[in-house]
Parts: structure tokens; C-alpha cells; sequence
């Protein structure tokens, strides 16, 4: 140790692509010269444990270049068996093997669930997102809604938005349906953007039918909001020659809690939040009813207010 040199073997050598005599003298700077930059410090630092007595061997895995330019993992393993009279190591004996093999079945491995864990995700994307447009599907909507409904049941209220694209059907009738197609991507898109915390959710519930939970503190925040996704829709100006106001817009349903009870479900909120959207087509199309519910139980509503 206090000399820095290393007495190593023929074997040791060639497991770099060298012999022994070229590398002469052997001290711990070659060792430093030939290791991964990445692994001189921790593999120091293992040996310096050991060394000051707290770990009784030393063990470390590193990278050493070979000499055609690749990288060989070895695995080295060693202990102290001289010391001065004052107990400071003189002498360290241990062996380094070739793990290269090893480390690349490990990569592989690794490789693998990291490809299993993609596909696994992708999976779940296709489980709960709606393809055409990249909005969460009918099927998710019920989980969603119960992690909002356990947040609500804490005190913070809650609001499901349901909107229909109004005259959809001539829409795509006129277009045709890859032009339906586009316009239903384009209100996603436009929705999805509008959204302003992390735990609100767009959805689309089925055909031109889509649906946003998020949070609200009051009633009138809750409305503002509806009315802000309206005028969105407004902005885009998508032309709609079959529409008696010439352009896209939807009919817009609004369901609010102000504190919801264990007895809320997701079921009843999407009843609530359609009976709204129904009163809103048939009030006239391109425009927001809401149904604000009181602290309680919710099942008395406000009356329904359109604007």
C-alpha cells in the first residue's frame, strides 16, 4: 500500500487484451488510467472502508478498458492480510474476474422490463383513452370520478361538465366523416387545453358527447368556467354550414356540488350533469345550463339557470 504497487498475474493482463510487461510498473494509476471515470470513485471509496476497518473486504464491480477500446466489467473482491505494528494495512490480496458476460445479461434484463413496462403502459393507454382523440374513454370515467368524489367527501366540491357538439350528425353529413373526425380532435384538443389543474379530467363519453370533472369552490366559479370551454369552442370558428349559426358549438351541461356525501357517485353525477345537457338542447343548443347542488346530501337542486 504505501508503495502503490500492484503485483498481478499473466491472467490479469490478458483479461484486458495486454500482457503483463507492457503495463510495467503496475501502480494504482495505471489501475486509474484503466478504469471507467464513472467507477474510480466509488471503487475507491469501498477500498478506503475497508482499509480504515469498517467493512472486513473489500468488494467492488468496475469497468476496465481493453486494449481494442471496449469496456470489461470486472468484479474484484479482496482483503488485508499484513499490517504494520501500529495495525495499518501494508498489503491487500484479492482477484479480479471477468463479469462482462454477467453485466450483459443484467442489461438485457433491465432492457426487457423497461420494453414490458412500455408495452404495459401502452396497454393501460389503450384501456382508458379514447383513440381518436386522446381524451380519457367512457370506461375510465368511473375511476376518475371516484378519486374526485374522495377528494369532495374531504370538503372540496366538485362539477361534471357535459357538452354535445350541436348538429353533429349533419355536420358529418355535409363533410363527411373524416372531416368529423378532425373537428372532434380539434374540441379535444381546445378542451384538454382549457383544463387548469392537474386533477381535472376530459373525457369523451361516446360520439360527439364529451365530459370534464374537475373542481370548483363555488358555484359561480363553476359556472365561469363551463362558460370559458364554451367560448373556446367559439374561437376556433370551425364552419358549420348546417348549423343555424355557421359554425361548430356545443350544448353544454353543468352539474355542481357543494359538498358531496358518501352517498355521490359517479352515476349520479353523470345523471345530473345529462339532465342539465338535455334541458340545454332542448332549451336551444349553444348554450350552459347548470345545476348547482347544496351542502348536504346534494339531491336538491337549485334551480337550473341557462345563459
Amino acid at each position: 500500500i504505501a508503495s502503490d504497487r500492484l503485483a498481478v498475474n499473466e491472467r490479469w493482463a490478458q483479461m484486458l487484451g495486454r500482457r503483463r510487461a507492457e503495463l510495467e510498473p503496475i501502480t494504482g494509476k495505471t489501475w486509474q488510467a484503466l478504469c471507467h471515470p464513472d467507477d474510480i470513485a466509488p471503487a475507491q471509496d469501498a477500498l478506503q472502508r475497508h482499509l480504515s476497518g469498517e467493512l472486513e473486504r473489500f468488494t467492488a464491480e468496475f469497468r476496465l478498458r481493453h486494449a481494442d477500446g471496449h469496456w470489461v466489467w470486472v468484479q474484484s473482491a479482496g482483503c488485508v492480510f499484513g499490517r504494520d505494528a501500529q495495525g495499518r494495512p501494508l498489503r491487500v490480496a484479492g482477484t479480479h474476474m471477468d463479469i462482462s458476460a454477467r453485466k450483459a445479461d443484467e442489461q438485457r434484463l433491465h432492457d426487457d422490463a423497461r420494453a414490458l413496462a412500455a408495452a404495459n403502459r401502452q396497454l393501460r393507454d389503450l384501456a382508458i383513452l379514447d383513440a381518436l382523440t386522446g381524451s380519457f374513454n367512457r370506461r375510465h370515467f368511473n375511476d376518475v370520478g371516484l378519486a374526485a368524489l374522495e377528494g369532495a367527501q374531504r370538503g372540496e366540491a366538485v362539477a361534471l361538465c357535459m357538452l354535445d357538439i350541436d348538429h353533429f350528425k349533419a355536420y358529418n353529413d355535409h363533410y363527411g366523416h373524416q372531416a368529423g373526425d378532425t373537428v372532434l380532435q380539434a374540441v379535444a384538443r381546445t378542451l384538454k387545453g382549457s383544463l387548469k389543474r392537474s386533477t381535472d379530467a376530459l373525457f369523451r363519453l361516446g360520439g360527439e358527447e364529451f365530459g370534464v370533472i374537475f373542481s370548483a369552490e363555488s358555484a359561480e366559479a363553476a359556472r365561469q368556467f363551463a362558460s370559458q370551454l364554451r367560448a373556446a369552442l367559439h374561437a376556433l370558428e370551425l364552419p358549420h354550414a348546417r348549423s343555424p349559426v355557421g359554425w361548430v358549438t356545443a350544448s353544454f351541461g353543468l352539474a355542481w356540488w357543494e359538498a358531496p356525501t358518501t352517498g355521490l357517485t359517479p352515476e349520479a353525477m353523470y345523471a345530473a350533469a345529462d339532465a342539465a345537457l338535455y334541458e340545454a338542447k332542448r332549451g336551444g343548443r349553444d348554450r350552459v345550463v347548470a345545476h348547482c347542488f347544496l351542502a348536504g346530501e346534494g339531491e336538491q337542486a337549485q334551480p337550473a339557470c341557462a345563459f
